[in-house]
């Protein structure tokens, strides 16, 4: 026994060796080193190991053209490794110039085949022994001819690199001329060498520009201000790649970020079929699933006022179509209500009134008031008269008059000044209730904007995932797994969800328009607004936590329902205001009734002073006349005017009647106004709930659908349903948080208060008076 254990623990390295995986050493070639954790390298050997790592020993080495002697490093790569793979396009480009490839080689991005000098056999391969390539899909004459299409230009800006060499590698000025849209178009390269000179050095002759990828010289924050001040400045950015350039400020670009992400898994299935055996020469190089969606950054179109035709927009998937005012703050809705209580020309009337009403109170009280009166008069007499009047008038005459009364007792007087204070009353009331009005009309109109925001992004994101599924449609059909029906059948069905966009972008607009309105700016500004975070405890944003937890059935409903109809009747300004014209009524009719013994008592006086007497005829003496002055207080009762007074003081009872009876009906019309608003919050409330439910299980089918489409186990018909029933589920989740909302917001208008906008001192009164209300109820 001993013989045998000994036998195989001899034997134990042997089959140690047996059972050890072969190693496979791979270097990966980055335009930068530093770009190891950023766009194809970690994905490419994330795939290399999912597929091979059961059976070998991978070891990857990254080498960068930016380190000191890369060619010395690539020669020793090729010397060491099995497999070379370029990862970027500078150092793809670089290795398609060598002349021979001692290991087997892979360009995993290439920016044209024709440029580099990649051919392509009749079978579908590179031809060249040791080299394959994952074949481009950038298409520069594409994008040359859409830009054209965007805004024709005479001149195109091509910014490049200008720490690489790539405009140097071969005639670019020859090679976009060959793909010009129009002969006479003329280019201009310009390299960009850094953030100081960037935009300085990009001339403002054109209004379209070409931008080759800037990462090397510029980082995202220098190319986010670059392409954002090329677009102030009014020109048009159209890039090679979408990432990062859409996030940052580019106006267009056709989406590399999708196509970028399938080139990974084919570069792994290429390494694993070299190690195999098959040669790297035969190899193919086309892609079949490369796609074609054009995106416009739709916040670069505002800023540099260049927006692409109906056909463009038709095929184009738009981003940032939210994003708007240049940098500007966000406005908050607290800020807006502020704005449009200064601004809103609605209130600015009540406010009048209001400094109206004040003044008719002056002007009242001004009765009351001394009233004085000075005179002078001057006066040519003929001879006649002068001689009549035994010398105290010559034939000409001046005199000053000065005449002073005062109201001593005047009932109409003091109930003039009592009624115009109660209609002051009731203008401060209509005042506080244009007050009430715009806060509701401002929030609505900003809720109206912030839904339709979002309404056009899920429109918006309905689009992208119809071209998604367009994509995997066409694909399909390339590869003969699927006739054509399903392409022209999502086509179409891509074409409508455009017009459902378009018309979400108009409804947008329109609710922006509503919103300037009330705050009198330019019906057509934009900024952007501040989002609330209604999807977030949104109870207790406009509800007293407090007064929610004591809310647990709807006996508890129908209690909170009495206490708001008890604060609308204290709080609401539309009662006050009938109660201040009832008081000023009831003033009236006093004073009607007073009228019929109470007497007017005026006390006056009146002081005259001859100015000057000259001008005698011959014969008359002259006498000097003195001043003289008089004071009097005079009393006044109407006994009989036809009946007038009787008639008015009727009237003014039948008045007080009516409005007694108004004010009545008000009450009950608002007490079913608050009662029915309380029952929509319920049910909105409810919708939030329910809505967030449905939408989950609308998108976990959809995701299910269309994996399921996409394995060939469903038809284009149960996609679409699955895809239109999480759209729907989505609009529908979207629209009940803002109607919850609207409908608080509603409810507290109609009890005459506004929780988000009491301070904490108002919040714990208004729960005081809760609680009061309820031990009063037990």
């Amino acid at each position: 026994m001993l013989r045998y254990l000994l036998a195989g623990w001899l034997l134990l390295p042997t089959l140690s060796l047996l059972l050890a995986q072969p190693t496979l050493d791979i270097t990966i070639g980055l335009d930068r080193l530093s770009d190891s954790t950023e766009f194809l390298v970690p994905d490419i050997q994330d795939e290399i190991e999912a597929l091979m790592d059961a059976e070998y020993e991978l070891r990857f080495q990254l080498i960068g053209m930016d380190e000191t002697g890369f060619e010395d490093l690539l020669n020793s790569a090729y010397q060491s490794s099995d497999i070379i793979i370029g990862s970027g396009l500078e150092v793809s480009r670089l290795l398609s110039e060598r002349t021979t490839f001692p290991k087997p080689t892979i360009l995993s991005l290439v920016l044209d085949n024709e440029i580099q000098g990649l051919p392509i056999t009749e079978e579908g391969s590179c031809g060249i022994d040791n080299l394959t390539y994952v074949q481009s899909f950038f298409n520069i004459e594409r994008d040359l001819a859409t830009l054209y299409e965007i805004i024709p230009y005479e001149e195109l800006i091509v910014l490049v690199d200008g720490s690489t060499s790539l405009e140097s590698t071969f005639d670019m000025e020859a090679f976009l001329a060959k793909r010009s849209p129009n002969g006479s178009v003329r280019y201009t390269i310009v390299p960009i060498q850094g953030a100081s000179t960037a935009l300085s050095s990009v001339p403002t002759s054109s209004a379209a520009v070409f931008a080759f990828p800037l990462n090397r010289v510029l980082s995202l924050s220098e190319q986010k201000s670059f392409y954002e001040g090329l677009a102030d400045r009014g020109q048009l950015s159209f890039s090679l790649l979408s990432t990062p350039t859409m996030q940052i400020g580019g106006y267009a670009a056709y989406d590399t970020d999708t196509n970028l992400r399938r080139i990974p898994r084919r570069v792994a299935l290429n390494v694993l079929k070299i190690v195999e055996g098959i040669p790297a020469a035969e190899l193919p190089v086309r892609m079949q699933s490369f796609t074609e969606n054009l995106l416009i950054n739709f916040d670069a179109a505002r800023r540099s006022g260049i927006y692409p035709n109906w056909d463009v927009l038709a095929e184009a998937i738009l981003v940032n179509v939210n994003e708007v005012g240049n940098g500007q703050t966000p406005l908050n809705l607290a800020a807006a209500i502020a704005e449009g209580l200064e601004m809103n020309l609605g209130f600015s009337v009540a406010q009048r009134d209001v400094r109206t009403s004040e003044l008719d109170i002056r002007v009242a009280q001004a009765n009351y008031l001394p009233q004085l009166d000075v005179s002078a008069s001057a006066a040519v007499l003929d001879e006649n008269t002068v001689r009549n009047s035994f010398g105290t008038r010559g034939m000409f005459t001046a005199n000053a008059t000065a005449s002073l009364s005062q109201l001593v007792v005047s009932e109409p007087a003091m109930a003039n000044i009592a009624i115009q204070r109660l209609l002051l009353e009731s203008s401060e009331q209509a005042l506080r209730q244009s007050e009430l009005d715009v806060v509701l009309d401002v929030s609505n109109a900003y809720l109206n904007i912030l839904q339709a925001q979002e309404l056009v992004r899920l429109r918006n994101e309905n689009v992208i995932l119809t071209r998604k599924n367009l994509d995997i449609a066409e694909a399909k059909e390339r590869v003969g797994y699927s006739g054509t029906s399903d392409v022209y059948r999502l086509q179409s069905e891509l074409a409508l969800d455009n017009i459902d966009l378009n018309n979400a972008l108009a409804s947008m607009r329109q609710a922006r328009f509503g919103l300037n309105s009330l705050l009198n700016r330019p019906i057509d500004e934009e900024y952007p607004l501040a989002d609330i975070e209604v999807q977030e405890e949104i109870a207790s944003m406009v509800m007293d936590d407090r007064i929610a937890s004591l809310i647990d059935n709807p006996g508890d409903a129908a209690i909170l329902g009495d206490f708001f109809v008890e604060e609308a009747m204290t709080n609401l300004p539309e009662i006050k205001q009938l109660e201040a014209a009832i008081a000023a009524q009831e003033r009236s009719l006093l004073s009607q009734n007073r009228a019929f013994y109470l007497p007017q008592l005026v006390l006056t006086g009146e002081y005259n002073v001859p100015i000057s007497n000259s001008g005698y005829p011959e014969g008359v003496m002259p006498i000097d006349v003195p001043s003289t002055y008089s004071a009097a207080l005079s009393a006044q009762l109407p006994i009989f005017q036809g009946n007038s007074r009787r008639y008015q003081r009727e009237q003014t009872q039948v008045d007080i009647y009516r409005l007694g009876d108004q004010i009545t009906n008000l009450r009950n019309n608002l007490e079913v106004q608050i009662r029915a608003n309380l029952e929509n919050v319920y049910a909105s409330f409810s919708r939030v709930q329910l809505s967030r439910i449905a939408l989950e299980a609308a998108r976990q089918s959809f995701a299910i659908a269309q994996d399921s489409y996409q394995q060939g186990l469903l038809n284009i018909t149960s996609l679409l349903d699955a895809q239109n029933a999480q759209l729907q589920s989505d609009i529908n989740a979207t629209t009940a948080i803002y109607t919850f909302v609207v409908d608080y917001f509603s409810l507290e208008r109609s009890i005459g208060y506004y929780y988000f906008l009491a301070t904490p001192a108002q919040r714990d009164a208004y729960y005081s008076r809760f609680l009061q209300f309820l031990s009063n109820r037990q």
